[in-house]
């Protein structure tokens, strides 16, 4: 649907203004319901549905996906892991975003009225910044972690209980942040409701409670700062620090720490001592390799999150530090920057569903249980092929063991032999 100064202009090119007030309502009645002014204003094109419908696709996939994480760390004790309870606070937070945001900010762009009225209009762009609040929080809370578990785990011991107190801690800072929001965005109606007796037709939210610009400026600057620039740069020194321990000869705290255990252990036999030292180092490459996979994992995320929310923070600082008013889409450039607008929120709800499909792909846990979750029959299945494979391994080592068995007559005459062989040391009398 195409902007309110760009409908003036059409009224007015077919429309005498001075005509009688019968003639003139009579002559807008039927310009307003011909074909053409429907098609132009009211209606969408066909791009404008396909986009639709594709933000309708990344609805469903963000929903269920954010869902199945949930479902898949709850129902299973060995998932519940301390970065696992940071994954189900950040699908709960996209899950918040996709169904409180994503229906009033499709509405918004594509017909250029807000039907959500006062109330939705101070609730769901406020609960859209605690969203984004969460999310890259418990981004910041999950380098930390790993930075922790993985640069010094002697040192810090990361308990459930703390976790639990720290994702309150989000969420109350999460929620305190943008609480001015509630107050100054208002609802205002437009003076061509009463052209098709809605009144939320071209109706607007938006910020225009402000004393002073000049106060809208320094705090949108500064939530692009608290809620992007910092967090991000938090996220990169920790992880860069976990990247050069994982993926350097530098050994971990434990792996140091192993040596001295194995030297006070009392171990008298070199074959033993031996063995030991090959499973310790066994042990520690297959925890390295797995704390890798998991950093692989965590860091995409992170990227991925950068990448789709920059674009949003940069037209917010354009449209705050240069009072670009992104309602009016009169003139090529503003236009423009109305289908930047369209793109960025777009970005912001594939980041919500594409957190799944990462743990899907880079997690094996989180696929199994996915599997698991949405068949149950391949479950079943599974689990058939799994006892089969261990009753034909057990029946297998029955076997060798059977032959690896020396029979009667051998072991007698290896007794035999024995007994001959202990009497010819003796002399002859």
């Amino acid at each position: 649907m195409n902007c309110t100064n760009e409908m003036v202009s059409y009224l007015a090119d077919r429309i005498d203004y001075n005509d009688t007030s019968a003639d003139y309502n009579y002559n807008l009645q039927v310009v307003i319901h011909s074909e053409e002014f429907r098609e132009k204003f009211v209606h969408l094109g066909i791009g404008e549905m396909v986009l639709v419908y594709t933000f309708a696709m990344v609805f469903l996939v963000a929903i269920g996906g954010n869902l199945l994480v949930c479902f898949a760390v709850l129902r299973n004790e060995h998932m519940q892991t301390v970065t696992n309870y940071y994954i189900v606070n950040l699908a709960i937070s996209d899950i918040l975003m996709i169904t409180l945001c994503m229906p009033a900010t499709v509405m918004d762009d594509f017909l250029s009225s807000w039907y959500f009225g006062s109330l939705g209009c101070k609730l769901i762009p406020y609960f859209q910044y605690v969203s984004t609040s969460v999310s890259i929080f418990t981004l910041a809370a999950i380098a930390a972690d790993r930075y922790l578990a993985i640069c010094c785990p002697l040192k810090f011991h990361i308990r459930s209980s703390r976790t639990v107190c720290i994702i309150a801690l989000i969420w109350s800072v999460s929620l305190l942040i943008p609480s001015p929001l509630i107050i100054i965005y208002e609802y205002t109606e437009s003076s061509f409701s009463f052209l098709f007796k809605n009144p939320a037709w071209l109706s607007t939210c938006s910020e225009s409670l402000w004393f002073e610009q000049s106060l809208s400026k320094v705090y949108h600057i500064c939530l692009i700062f608290i809620m992007y620039v910092i967090p991000l740069c938090v996220i990169a020194v920790a992880y860069a620090m976990v990247c050069m321990r994982l993926w350097s000869a530098i050994p971990t705290e434990e792996a140091r720490s192993q040596p001295s255990t194995i030297r006070s252990s009392k171990m008298f036999n070199s074959d033993s001592k031996s063995q030991s030292t090959k499973s310790t180092k066994s042990s520690t490459e297959n925890q390295k390799e797995s704390r890798r996979k998991v950093a692989r994992m965590l860091i995409l995320l992170v990227l991925i999150f950068a990448v789709c929310y920059f674009l949003m923070h940069a037209l917010n600082l354009t449209r705050f530090v240069l009072q670009y008013e992104d309602h009016d889409c009169e003139g090529k450039r503003t236009r423009v920057m109305k289908y930047l607008f369209i793109l960025s929120h777009f970005l912001i709800y594939v980041n919500s569903a594409a957190n799944p499909i990462i743990y899907n792909f880079l997690s094996a846990k989180f696929r199994r249980e996915f599997q698991a979750a949405l068949c149950p029959f391949l479950q079943a299945k599974q689990r058939t092929r799994g006892y089969s494979r261990a009753t034909l391994n057990s029946r297998t080592r029955r076997t060798i063991s059977r032959e690896s068995r020396p029979s009667s007559n051998t072991a007698a005459l290896s007794t035999e032999s024995m007994r001959m062989s202990n009497l010819s040391r003796f002399p002859e009398s």
